[in-house]
């Protein structure tokens, strides 16, 4: 058996340390100039070890201590002087020597510690731990075997024992899998279930679970379940519950999945929605979930996280995962707080919902938990919804057992007198009002007592409402203590990340009341820091975290409810006796500003050390300062500021130096982690920030304008990018070069072009700035040209003010990405495509380089490219406007069947064109083909009465094909209702690799012939496809005359383990040693390198002397 802490334990100890090799090996890879190969060799070969562990680990866990057989040499390999414990040592040396700090010289860039000589070493221990962990696990395989021998289908033994093997077999593979798991940041929300849970006591929402609406929802596929409630109702506590429910539901279930997601603002805000899709994607992947051949990579553009082409990537990829399932259980709460915990709030959040309920093959089951607002309510018309009103009576039966729980086990209550506790359930039942937040804070109220008398007292006291109770909370606060509290609340409530308790320490210690300047006062600095926030629990509360960057765990402040928050901003708060402590955003983001500047600045002057270790708040203030600056809109004030902001921007000060390694100014979407890969200069960064007078006492000392430097390259191009036009009118005074080329957005007036700042480039345009260049480039794959940044981005003015001037759209580009009409067309802007089209610069490709059909049509073709992707997009008006624009009735047929205009297409029905007619280009072939491929049930319906064949092949692609391919299963029994063939394979092999049974069985039903199928699963080591097919009754004994090779020499080849064992066991056991005619298993897995499954069948019985004939020599070597 294994032993569950110290093997276990080791191998979490290397993929921990693997995880952060990474992350530094990718920091070198970057940062280092001409970066030696063997960066790259040590980061794939450390990736490669972290992933075998990992699997190792999640294999051994999975499991109960009674299925696993043991693993006696990995168990060896674990003790004293072990490879797996050296293993671990050797780890934690590298991280040691590839400590980031070193930079070169010219301080722009990071020095890779290692020689080639040491790095060769490295190399050899990584390799050599990889073979011994490979071979001790064949070792304990071959062990392992006759306890699998034993079974005659997939038991538990059997899939974990192998499961290993094979996860060590695709460890290659995993790297990438690993490089996208790395990327999905965010706060585990399984830890945040976990400390909901615990809130729970026994049988809490045991109403809601047996309620009609709760398991019809269960049940029915595409249905939205809205639990609502009132503030401090308990919801969050209830979405646990729910969440603890599904997980047992689902767990049985390999065709069910589970997502959640907690929205809490009160301690993140401005959250990206990619988070979600992240956060989703993780737990997908974590349930079984197989990432599609391709891998989106949106995290290596030059954007930041919440770029729209990265939530595109994001979406397609959770959808594509979704489809793997046939029921998808998706949890979120908080919604009503989405407003501040998203950066687009309600919006972006209904745009969510409506996609998760509207894909295509309806399979989700959507609950979501928030209080009743219009906005919300305003958000789901239309979809198919369900409501729950969470009362007063369930919550005071909630409310009641909870109370007795904590009188039971809570230690200090427990030992008080039964009456007393009577009395207080009484009382506090009584007053609630369904409120579980109220009652948690009198309890903890009730909790400082000292005496019954005591308790009374409070009794009789109790607050009407949660206003009642912050405000009774603020006016026992000491005179002495209540600015600290103050600022305390200001910086829990508006910092742009959770802050530590150390970082917190300092924060509030910094005095704002006393002179104009925030002064850092440490006698302020709180003596016992936990003591002082327990004093305030009502206020704000503690949580633990892991740090991402150390793997330690950090104590963080956070308010300690929602409804903290909303006080602090409401109406009541200002006619009370705590109106001093109400807290206006734009004044305290102002506020926050100046005491991270000043905080900045004399933890500079006074550190006696590593400033980020002595000085806790330093890396939170210089890198968010700028940020707290932005979002008090006009509030923030830096005349007194100044002198500070002098010192912070001079390149050979102490300041900037230290600033530039946390600030990533032009990157705010980075962690304030400290780097010396910057190019930054003081300039560039004031330019940035907007600091109009910095730049002039800059300029004033003799700066040049053109040093480069930054994402944005130039000063000019950097403050057109934020829209600064002062700034940008004194570079330009300045002698700044207005064409500079290079940078994110190429020039200056491709970034105010971007940004759609229409002052800015009018500027630039009258100091001369071009708007066009002979071959625009192209920044992480995206055109840089002003007029395609402008339309890419909907700036519609900006669009029409560079088309005076000049502009044009090279729509004759080959290659990605595609011209600015494309992108209008594909973001369905149909003002901005006529606007375009006005211009005769915008002309027909046709006469142009793609004057003759091809069978694939360049990407940049101008209006036939539009034509094309308006077709494609679903945008009917958009392709009205273009059809004038030269094309051909029967090509528009095809796209108005693609674009699902019903009436387009009667139309030209209807003047006679053919149906069927065929065409010479892939992408819209034939005109049913186009209305599958764009999901339009309806148009499918139109063109199969009009006399479509449903078994017109284009392309090697049938309409059956197309339709699974497209996923819709709805179309796909139209077309076979209207006598779609289902014999050829390919359909069948198309809905096994998208793990649709609905489509699966669907396509069996109707006579889909599985042999075909059967050995494209055994052959690609697609066990899922193999089992499914198993249990729909594939026959693995049946030969056919066009058979390459015997099933089990395919299973061989594709290096299953499972699949070869369940083989074997059910009668195949003949084909190990075939006749002379016939290829041997043995050669068709030594042929494909799987030593495992060579062991496997030696094991098993096969002749190690047979030999391939003259043609298999041939295949083998050939």
């Amino acid at each position: 058996m294994v032993e569950p802490i110290g093997l276990v334990g080791t191998l979490i100890g290397i993929v921990q340390v693997c995880g952060r090799l990474v992350s530094v090996c990718y920091d070198y890879r970057m940062g280092v100039r001409d970066a030696p190969q063997d960066i790259s060799q040590i980061l794939d070969e450390v990736a490669s070890v972290g992933y075998i562990a990992q699997q190792l680990v999640k294999a051994i866990e999975s499991d109960d201590a009674y299925s696993l057989p043991s693993l006696p040499s990995l168990q060896a390999m674990d003790g004293d002087g072990g490879t797996l414990r050296t293993c671990l040592v050797d780890l934690q040396d590298l991280k040691a020597s590839l400590k980031l700090g070193k930079t070169s010289s010219s301080k722009r860039a990071l020095v890779w510690p290692l020689q080639p000589v040491d790095a060769e070493k490295v190399l050899q221990t990584l390799a050599t731990t990889k073979s011994k962990l490979q071979l001790a696990l064949a070792a304990d395989n071959t062990q392992n075997m006759e306890v699998i021998s034993h079974t005659r289908s997939f038991p538990s033994v059997e899939k974990k024992v192998t499961g290993l093997s094979e996860s060590v077999a695709q460890s290659d593979e995993g790297r990438e899998l690993a490089e996208l798991l790395s990327q999905l940041g965010g706060r585990c929300q399984s830890a945040k279930q976990e400390e909901e849970y615990q809130k729970c006591a026994p049988a809490t929402g045991d109403w809601l679970l047996n309620t009609e609406q709760y398991m019809k929802w269960k049940i029915i596929r595409n249905n939205l379940l809205w639990i609502k409630g009132d503030a401090g109702c308990g919801k969050t506590v209830l979405c646990s519950r729910i969440i603890k429910d599904l997980q047992g539901h689902c767990g049985g279930e390999e065709s069910s999945s589970l997502c959640y997601f907690f929205m809490d603002a009160s301690e993140e805000r401005g959250v990206d929605i990619n988070r979600v899709y992240g956060s989703f994607v993780r737990q997908l992947i974590h349930q079984g979930a197989t990432i599609p051949r391709y891998l989106p990579r949106p995290w290596r553009n030059y954007n930041s996280p919440s770029d729209e082409q990265h939530s595109v990537s994001w979406k397609r990829l959770l959808n594509d995962l979704l489809l793997q399932f046939e029921h998808n259980y998706i949890v979120l709460d908080g919604l009503d707080e989405c407003e501040e915990y998203l950066q687009n709030g309600v919006p972006e959040l209904a745009k969510f919902v409506k996609e998760m309920m509207e894909q295509t093959k309806g399979q989700q089951h959507l609950i979501v938990f928030s209080r009743n607002l219009e906005q919300l309510r305003h958000a789901f018309e239309g979809l198919k919804i369900s409501t729950i009103t969470i009362d007063d009576s369930a919550v005071n039966v909630d409310m009641q057992t909870a109370l007795r729980h904590q009188f039971s086990h809570q230690g200090k209550l427990a030992r008080w007198p039964i009456s007393l506790k009577k009395k207080i359930e009484e009382s506090l039942l009584a007053q609630a009002n369904g409120s579980f937040r109220w009652m948690d804070c009198q309890l903890q109220t009730l909790r400082r007592c000292a005496t019954p008398q005591a308790v009374q007292k409070a009794l009789r006291d109790l607050p009407k409402s949660l206003d009642e109770h912050y405000t009774m909370t603020i006016d026992r606060i000491d005179e002495s203590n209540r600015f600290l509290v103050k600022n305390l609340l200001r910086w829990v409530n508006f910092a742009l990340r959770p802050l530590s308790l150390e970082e917190i320490t300092s924060a509030i210690a910094i005095d704002v009341d006393q002179e104009d300047i925030p002064f850092c006062d440490e006698t302020l600095e709180l003596l016992d820091p936990k003591s002082f926030i327990d004093s305030c629990s009502s206020l704000v509360s503690t949580y633990c975290r892991e740090d991402e960057t150390s793997g330690t765990q950090n104590v963080y402040v956070r308010l300690s409810h929602f409804t903290v928050r909303e006080f602090l901003a409401s109406d009541a708060i200002l006619g009370g006796s705590c109106s001093d402590f109400f807290l206006d955003a734009r004044l305290s983001h102002a506020v926050l500003a100046n005491c991270s500047l000043a905080y900045f600045h004399h933890a500079v002057q006074s550190a006696a050390g590593d400033l980020w270790i002595y000085r806790p708040l330093a890396r939170y203030a210089g890198h968010f300062w700028n940020e707290h600056k932005d979002r008090s809109e006009g509030a923030w004030q830096y005349l007194e500021l100044e002198s500070i902001l002098l010192d912070l921007f001079n390149d050979n000060g102490p300041y900037f130096g230290l600033w530039s390694k946390v600030a990533k100014v032009d990157r705010p979407w980075l962690r304030d982690e400290p780097s010396d890969t910057n190019d930054y200069t003081a300039l560039y960064c004031s330019s940035y920030c907007g600091l109009t007078r910095v730049v002039k006492a800059i300029l004033d000392k003799g700066a040049s304008p053109n040093v480069s430097g930054g994402l944005y390259h130039h000063p000019l191009q950097a403050a057109a990018f934020m829209g600064h036009l002062k700034i940008v009118q004194l570079l330009i005074g300045a002698k700044a070069e207005v064409n500079a080329k290079g940078g994110a957005r190429s020039t200056a007036l491709g970034a105010a072009a971007d940004q759609g700042h229409s002052d800015v480039a009018i500027t630039l345009l009258e100091a001369g700035a071009k708007v066009n260049f002979p071959n625009p480039r192209t920044f992480g794959g995206q055109r840089s040209d002003p007029l395609f940044l402008a339309v890419a981005r909907g700036h519609l003015a900006v669009c029409e003010m560079l088309l005076n001037y000049g502009a044009e759209d090279y729509h004759d580009m080959k290659g990605n990405p595609p011209s600015a009409l494309v992108i209008a067309v594909c973001s369905g802007r149909l003002d901005v495509v006529k606007t375009l089209l006005r211009y005769e610069r915008i002309t027909n490709a046709r006469s142009m380089k793609c004057r003759t059909p091809a069978v694939i049509r360049p990407a940049q073709c101008g209006i036939t490219a539009a034509q094309y992707q308006a077709a494609a997009g679903g945008h009917v008006d958009i392709l009205r406007e273009l059809i004038a624009y030269g094309i051909t009735p029967d090509e528009a047929l095809r796209y108005a069947a693609r674009a699902g205009d019903e009436a387009l297409v009667r139309k030209y029905l209807d003047e006679g064109l053919n149906v069927n007619g065929h065409a010479q280009v892939s992408d819209h072939p034939i005109a049913l083909q186009s209305a599958i491929k764009g999901g339009h049930t309806a148009t499918v319906h139109e063109l199969l009465s009009r006399g479509a064949d449903p078994n017109l092949e284009s392309d090697f692609l049938t309409p059956l094909r197309a339709a699974v391919d497209a996923g819709s299963f709805e179309i796909a029994q139209i077309l076979i209702n209207a006598g779609a063939r289902v014999d050829s394979h390919r359909a069948l092999q198309s809905a096994l690799s998208q793990k649709r049974k609905d489509l699966v069985d669907l396509l069996l039903q109707n006579g889909a012939d599985t042999h075909r199928s059967l050995r494209d699963a055994v052959r690609g080591a697609d066990l899922w496809a193999f089992q499914l097919l198993i249990d729909r009754g594939a026959d693995i004994h049946r030969e056919e005359p066009d058979d390459e090779t015997s099933i089990l020499g395919a299973a061989a080849w594709g290096g299953s383990i499972s699949i070869v064992t369940y083989l074997l066991d059910n009668g195949l056991q003949d084909q190990l040693n075939l006749g002379p005619e016939d290829t041997p298993p043995l050669l068709d897995a030594v042929a494909a390198t799987r030593p495992l499954i060579v062991e496997l069948l030696i094991h098993r019985g096969a002749d190690v002397n047979a030999y391939p004939q003259a043609a298999d020599e041939r295949r083998f070597t050939g």
